[in-house]
């Protein structure tokens, strides 16, 4: 991979500091990461995009690498990652994007692509699909329904999660990934905590990962114990504050292009309150199936392309047309596991 194609971005914008990853020149496609993820995480499929001719944009999200976070757990919400990606936007002199999003990244994309489908032009989305806002938010369903081992109650509240990912992010780091990830043996997904432990409750790799080498996991590791692991979970326990936020476009869904690509071993598949919506749908995909999904995205950019290019013609507003919706059997569950 050319290291040299990408330029580094340290600016502040929005109220604080932003790392940001620029490549080649044209039309725009932004990046999203999920957690525990970088930018780096994108790094093939910026590639795929610029040898396509386009422009790729991929920022640590705020908390995450070097990008700074707020104190308040409440302000990593889905509008307040708009507010940063318009920022860098802004910065950039870049007026429309193609959004490509995988996990956390996604719930920012999906608000994006709904509030300003002006800026936000189309969506990639990678685990997540697009749900309409129900009269309960992910946190208030978790704690109705989730077993009591589930790992995302384990992530809401503050302390033992925090303190267990900072005491060694990097055995935290190779068995969630390893755990998510095709090269674990069975095709169930599974993130349960043992006696308080999600350490305990993922499955040690049996030695380097072919997803996550030891040289990029060393890379990881040391992101996370410069930033620490608390802005990074503040993603998730901003997730009721979001679903509040969102009551102003209760009504509404996303009016631009969208693709949802979800693999078979992805975790949203056994989420509480998202199986019905995924009976037909399977996501580690940007780094475990990265030539797979490469593929897509210079197709999905070929054609849209080719759409710029011709009249404008009428669109249907999006709550008429669903999301199409893709199933990737790639045994995978992001965008890491996407390459090979």
């Amino acid at each position: 991979m050319n290291a040299t194609l990408f330029k580094h971005h340290h600016e502040r914008l929005n109220g604080r500091k932003q790392h940001f990853v620029t490549a080649g020149q044209g039309p725009a496609v932004l990046f999203l990461h999920g957690f525990p993820d970088l930018w780096r995480t994108w790094r093939a499929q910026m590639t795929a995009v610029v040898e396509a001719g386009y422009m790729a944009i991929a920022p640590d999200l705020r908390g995450f690498g070097e990008t700074e976070g707020p104190d308040d757990p409440s302000e990593y919400t889905g509008l307040d990652v708009v507010g940063d990606l318009l920022a860098i936007l802004d910065h950039l002199g870049i007026q429309q994007v193609t959004l490509v999003a995988h996990d956390w990244g996604a719930v920012g994309g999906w608000a994006a692509a709904q509030v300003r489908p002006d800026r936000f032009t189309g969506i990639v989305s990678l685990s997540i699909p697009w749900t309409p806002r129900g009269d309960r938010s992910l946190p208030q369903i978790l704690q109705a329904e989730a077993p009591a081992d589930y790992y995302l109650p384990w992530f809401l509240v503050p302390g033992p999660s925090d303190e267990e990912f900072n005491a060694n992010p990097t055995e935290f780091l190779r068995r969630i990934y390893y755990t998510n990830s095709a090269e674990r043996p069975g095709r169930e997904p599974a993130m349960r905590t043992i006696g308080g432990s999600l350490i305990a409750g993922l499955d040690a790799p049996p030695g380097e990962l072919a997803l996550l080498p030891d040289s990029e996991l060393a890379i990881y590791a040391e992101a996370f114990r410069k930033a620490g692991a608390t802005p990074a979970l503040n993603s998730y326990r901003s997730l009721h504050r979001g679903w509040e936020l969102m009551a102003a476009w209760t009504d509404s869904a996303p009016a631009v292009p969208a693709v949802t690509l979800i693999g078979d071993r992805d975790l949203v598949v056994g989420m509480p309150g998202l199986r019905d919506v995924l009976d037909l749908q399977t996501s580690w995909l940007p780094a475990g199936r990265p030539t797979l999904l490469d593929r897509r995205l210079r197709t999905l950019c070929t054609a849209r392309k080719a759409r710029r290019s011709q009249p404008a013609r009428a669109r249907i507003p999006a709550r008429h047309t669903p999301a199409r919706r893709r199933v990737i059997a790639a045994g995978t569950a992001g965008p890491a596991d996407a390459r090979a």
